[in-house]
């Protein structure tokens, strides 16, 4: 592969992951609010939509994440092992190191956040 389409691979990469990685974490933070609050777009919600918003769409959304950044994340080290030039060849494995250092703090941090706001469903449905 030459540098310059090994360049152009990694920014045509790495501009759209940024974007799509952005819009995904407020989507997880915004369906994090309606279910702690129990607000959806101004009007209150039942705990049983609440917990279908954690379960489903939530949940869901920091799937996707995660599947997305690990896709991106192998991208960029396929690019790394193909490129002949060895800057953008480390570029490349930079980018793939941080994509993959967004997956392993988004797995605990997922999983942490799921329970926390299991937790809070349970003191709603107890008050």
């Amino acid at each position: 592969m030459s540098n310059l389409n090994a360049i152009l691979l990694i920014l045509a990469l790495s501009i759209p992951a940024v974007f799509i990685y952005l819009v995904m974490d407020r989507l997880v933070i915004d369906r994090a609010d309606a279910v702690a609050t129990g607000i959806v777009r101004g009007v209150p919600v039942s705990i049983e939509y609440r917990r279908f918003l954690l379960n489903i769409t939530w949940a869901t959304t920091v799937g996707v994440l995660v599947a997305f950044q690990s896709i991106i994340t192998i991208g960029w080290t396929l690019v790394g092992k193909n490129v002949n030039a060895e800057e953008a060849s480390l570029y490349a494995y930079l980018m793939a190191f941080f994509g993959f250092c967004s997956v392993l703090a988004w797995i605990p941090g997922g999983l942490i956040w799921y329970v926390r706001l299991r937790s809070v469903l349970r003191q709603a449905e107890a008050d």
